[in-house]
């Protein structure tokens, strides 16, 4: 091959002989220029020169025969790869085969419980990376580096992910033997443990056994899944047919550890296995950029082609991994039909069994899309009467627990803590045990879902699939647990009673009436246990509303007996009239009741805490809901003690926690000894229970570009969090990029204390962006935040160097610092978490199994300041949020409750209107009181609670009265206070009597202590006393004689003395007189005083004509 004039000399020719070229075209051939220049020929480099001299030729479109390249490689001495494995043959029907496995892994998910499923695949890291063939340069022996088959394989890395877009660390599996040299040993060694601690990375040394495989393979499956945090749940990992896969000694040890292996189908990878189809050739096109073929030629450098370390190894496996996005990750999942939403796994088994046992429609069919709707013709929303209905938990006879059924329709109790509202942590309870629903009929039932201990009602098993009716008092067991749990409806109790005794007053007056009540609860114990949706059923509802209606209509009539006169027919009328109006507002009133009821909503009495000067920008409540901490834009922290104050409401400790710095947030420890205060500066500080600053927070150095690598924050901070159960552990957020978790304990530099860790947080083009917000999960495994562009992070602390755990990255609009993402929130049982942002008016809830879409949004919810927050209820159902107006539009802010789960529902289901012109800027909603804190733009601190429904914190104070403030109260002027000496002689002890009465009586005994004192004599003296002065020369005198020498003028009592001075010199004077001084150490002849006599005196002289 050649690219000059020779070559066109060829073609022209019409001889059919193999020409060698003249000598002068030597140098023209492509391989022995470049092997003159000592440069490796490789088969790559003769495919793009074979390209170029084609299109020479204009030949764009050249094609050889596969009996032309087999003679060109033969001729070459170039090797050629064949198909040497089963999965490199396609089969027939590969759609087929994609469908029917995709069946069979959806029915897997569904019946182990599980949304997420991983696929873990090998891959050579060299495998057709190198060439197979080099040509040296021009002279030297031809030298063969064969890298294609088993034989010079460097390594193997085992990529592991799931059906999220998770990337595990990779596995790196080295398969040269040790080294015969010491110092390469210990080289080795060395770097394998700088594998595990620094990059995260998994490496071992393996030869070329299958026992050695399956070692591996076992390593594989202990270092992701053996200690993660909830071994109950299994796992469910695909991967291929692959020897070292499938051994006795792996299939038993991942049993062992609850991971459940398929098999993917071994001619159908292509289709079927994920990491084929979505990360191995975008990880092989990483490696192929890492690996430069065409290197750049130097003149008169020999090029040397190596084979590359492990050290080089293992970055460009780091690197080429760490490049692959969640979307490329998990995009051939769904490709691939292995996507499972989570209301196919959780709600399919579930629905199916409910339609079996007529507690849903048994018309309910597949969701055909996103638009579709599951709708329920038996379960219902839970009636008025079963609001507080309840399963109290007893063990050894006492009640330890309460666990509340009135406020959804169903309730799963099971062992799975995904799957299940109420988690039962016993082994004989089944993942989905049994379920507690309400139906159309008013009453609930409890249904055993096939569990494998039972559930026992009142000592005997119930049928699985077959509901049963719960009366109150009822007595329920799950499995073989030692618990009992007694069914109890407080309301229904109530209105049983009063229902009962006014049938039984009714009934004594009228035997007809009594006969009928007779028939009807005679008729309704007789079809008390069968459900909804039988015909004996509607026709004994059908019945009961003619029995009712008859009854009403009986009661009616007695009732309106009366004289035929116009006067008392207007005046029932009237009456009626008003009872309309009366049962309208009581309708309303009930409905509003009943709102508040189901979601707990305490708003029906409020109280002010007014003290700020300027809008409240957050609001923490400790543990117990004693205390409570306002931070202001007034740079004042106040604290507010409900149980040592009365109806007055006043701070009993005021804080300038950062002179010139707004608070942004503050939060209480666990036990609520300490306090975190965060400010708009970048060092947070922590106080004391009482208000004392503790310790402040370091600042960092902000020209360090790492920002892992500095002390503290080094912008502003935006939001900081106590660990909700760890009491000396706290995050804070800043705008320098990062969110910093900090121990009491840790390392302090100039008694400043320095962050523990550091988590990076990036925007979508991976640059540093700030963080605007940072909350902790319920229990204290994730940490999220959000970023200036609108995404919501979540990190695991534990492990970090993995990068996000979670990443929305669409979550909401880009705003900036002050009007992005203001609030996150998780729910109380850690499942759910909510997010609010200034940028777009939006609320999102999202599901942090399931986060790739919102569960529900609501908008127009407008805030105008960068704390605006939101806040749940304490089971997870409602949320809180208030709204901002602009001042001088005459509008009013609001507080907004809003339902999470129900679908459609995004109106809010309650609100409270403010002020004109004051927004509601922060909420808190305290779980264990019941109570909702509001800070408003005006400084004030709105409590809102419901004495049915909230117990202390505020009510502590509301109930109190104002104490009486005494005569004798407060403290001494003077400050000295009575010293008592209780072991003093008689003569010297004090009367310590405590009664005023007996203390003045005995004083009016003794004449000299009950004397009055004498009144001033006026006029002249008498019987040897003079009076005061009675003349104006008397007076002049008794003014100007001054009493002591503290009343004389200390300069003119001095220049008294100062004609003696010269008189008779005995000190300094007769010093002077002896020799002359300089005049510069001479003293002054006038003092300042005199000087200025003298220049005012001079002043008036000139001015005078």
């Amino acid at each position: 091959m050649s690219g000059g004039t020779w070559a066109r000399q060829i073609e022209s020719s019409s001889e059919r002989y193999r020409h060698r070229p003249p000598p002068e075209a030597e140098h023209e051939l492509v391989i022995n220029e470049l092997r003159g220049e000592g440069v490796d020929i490789s088969a790559v480099i003769l495919h793009l020169q074979a390209l170029e001299v084609a299109a020479a030729y204009n030949k764009p479109d050249f094609r050889a025969s596969w009996s032309w390249m087999k003679r060109f490689k033969i001729h070459n001495k170039l090797s050629m790869r064949a198909r040497t494995r089963q999965g490199q043959t396609s089969p027939e029907a590969l759609d087929r085969i994609a469908a029917n496995f995709s069946r069979e892994v959806r029915q897997m998910m569904q019946a182990l419980g599980v949304t997420t499923v991983f696929n873990a695949d090998q891959t050579a890291v060299f495998f057709e990376y190198l060439p197979a063939r080099t040509l040296s340069k021009k002279g030297a022996k031809t030298v063969w580096v064969r890298c294609g088959g088993e034989s010079k394989e460097r390594a193997t890395v085992m990529l592991l992910a799931d059906s999220n877009g998770k990337k595990m660390a990779p596995f790196v599996v080295c398969k040269t033997g040790p080294s015969r040299h010491q110092d390469t040993r210990e080289k080795t060694l060395a770097f394998v443990m700088v594998l595990a601690i620094v990059f995260g990375r998994r490496s071992t040394r393996s030869r070329k056994t299958r026992l050695s495989k399956c070692i591996a393979t076992r390593k594989l499956l202990r270092f992701h899944f053996e200690g993660r945090e909830n071994p109950a749940v299994p796992i469910l990992l695909l991967w291929n047919d692959f020897s070292g896969h499938w051994t006795k000694e792996v299939t038993d040890y991942a049993a062992s550890i609850n991971v459940v292996l398929m098999k993917v189908p071994p001619s159908a990878t292509a289709v079927c296995q994920p990491a084929d189809m979505a990360w191995n050739p975008p990880f092989k096109q990483w490696q192929h950029g890492y690996w430069d073929h065409l290197k750049g030629r130097v003149p008169d450098v020999a090029f040397k082609l190596v084979p590359p370390d492990r050290e080089v190894i293992s970055n460009w496996i780091e690197r080429a991994w760490a490049e692959l996005s969640e979307t490329t990750v998990k995009s051939r999942y769904k490709r691939a039909g292995l996507e499972v939403e989570e209301v196919e796994v959780v709600a399919s088994e579930m629905i199916s069994e409910l339609a079996s046992l007529s507690l849903v429609d048994a018309r309910i069919g597949a969701v055909a899309d996103e638009h579709d709707t599951i709708e329920s013709s038996s379960l219902c929303t839970p009636a008025r009467h079963n609001r507080q209905a309840s399963l109290q938990v007893e063990k050894g006879g006492e009640c330890i627990e309460e666990i509340s059924v009135g406020s959804r329709s169903c309730y799963v109790v099971g062992r799975s803590e995904d799957l299940s509202d109420v988690w039962l942590q016993h082994p004989s309870i089944s993942r989905q045990h049994a379920v507690v629903a309400h139906n159309k009929q008013e009453q609930i039932c409890l249904m055993d879902l096939g569990s494998a201990q039972g559930t026992f009602v009142n000592g005997q098993e119930i049928k699985p699939n077959e509901p049963q009716t719960l009366q109150i008092g009822d007595s329920i067991k799950f499995g073989a647990s030692t618990r009992t749990y007694v069914f109890q409806n407080k309301v229904q109790e109530t209105e049983a009673t009063q229902k009962q005794s006014k049938q039984t007053g009714a009934a004594s007056a009228d035997p007809e009436l009594q006969k009928m009540m007779q028939e009807m609860q005679s008729f309704g114990q007789k079809n008390s246990d069968k459900m909804l949706g039988d015909t004996t059923t509607q026709e004994r509802v059908k019945r009961q509303a003619e029995i009712a209606a008859m009854t009403a209509q009986m009661m009616q009539t007695r009732a309106l007996v009366s004289d035929n006169t116009d006067a008392e027919e207007e005046a029932v009328r009237e009456d009626s009239a008003d009872d309309k109006e009366e049962v309208e507002s009581e309708s309303e009133d009930d409905g509003e009741n009943e709102v508040a009821l189901r979601y707990g909503l305490p708003k029906s009495h409020e109280v002010g805490l007014e003290s700020h000067t300027k809008g409240l920008a957050c609001i923490a409540v400790d543990a117990p809901g004693g205390r409570v901490a306002t931070g202001s834009m007034d740079y004042h922290v106040k604290l507010w003690d409900f149980a040592g104050m009365a109806r007055h409401v006043r701070p009993f400790r005021d804080i300038e926690v950062d002179d010139g710095h707004p608070l942004v947030a503050v939060s209480y420890s666990p036990s609520g000894d300490r306090l975190l205060a965060v400010t708009g500066s970048s060092q947070p500080k922590v106080l004391t229970r009482e208000g004392v600053e503790e310790l402040q927070f370091a600042k960092g150095d902000m020209y360090v570009v790492d920002m892992a690598n500095t002390n503290g924050h080094t912008h502003t901070a935006t939001g900081g969090q106590w660990h909700p159960t760890v009491r000396d552990q706290m995050i804070t957020s800043s705008l320098d990029g990062t969110v910093r978790l900090w121990s009491l304990g840790g390392k302090q530099t100039f008694n400043k204390l320095i962050n523990t860790s550091v988590f990076k947080f990036k925007d979508r083009r991976g640059r540093r962006c700030g963080v605007t917000t940072c909350r902790f999960s319920p229990d204290g495994l994730l940490i999220a935040g959000s970023t200036m562009d609108g995404q919501v992070q979540c990190i695991d602390p534990r492990k970090s160097y993995a990068g996000a755990a979670i990443t929305i990255r669409d979550a909401h609009a880009d705003g900036g610092g002050d009007v992005g993402v203001s609030s996150i929130r998780f729910s109380p049982d850690g499942k759910y978490m909510a997010s609010r942002s200034c940028a777009d008016d939006t609320i999102k809830i999202w599901d942090i199994r399931k986060p790739k879409q919102s569960v529900k949004e609501f908008r127009g919810i407008e805030g105008v300041f960068g704390t605006c927050n939101l806040a749940y209820n304490h089971s997870g159902t409602a949320v809180a949020a208030g709204t901002c107006v602009r001042k001088g539009k005459g509008l009013k802010g609001q507080v907004l409750f809003l339902d999470v789960h129900t679908p459609g529902l995004v109106e809010p289901v309650a609100s409270i209107d403010m002020k004109e012109d004051e927004s509601a800027v922060c909420v808190e909603w305290h779980y264990g009181i019941n109570q909702v804190f509001v800070g408003s733009s005006t400084g004030s601190c709105r409590v809102f609670y419901d004495p049915r429904q909230s117990t202390k914190g505020v009510l502590l104070s509301a109930t109190k009265k104002l104490k009486v403030q005494s005569n004798d109260s407060g403290v001494r002027i003077d400050g000295a206070g009575k010293v008592y000496t209780p072991h003093a002689l008689p003569m010297y002890r004090d009367d310590t009597s405590s009664s005023r009465k007996r203390k003045y009586e005995k004083v009016r005994a003794d004449p000299k202590r009950s004397r009055a004192p004498e009144k001033p004599i006026t006029g002249p003296g008498m019987g040897g006393k003079i009076s005061g002065s009675t003349t104006f020369t008397q007076y002049f005198m008794s003014s100007h004689i001054k009493s002591s020498f503290r009343e004389e003028d200390p300069r003119e009592a001095i220049l008294k003395y100062a004609k003696e001075a010269e008189k008779d010199p005995q000190f300094l004077g007769a010093a002077y007189k002896k020799e002359k001084l300089d005049p510069r150490y001479q003293l002054a002849k006038q003092t300042l005083e005199e000087e200025k006599i003298a220049k005012e005196e001079e002043d008036r002289r000139l001015l005078q004509p």
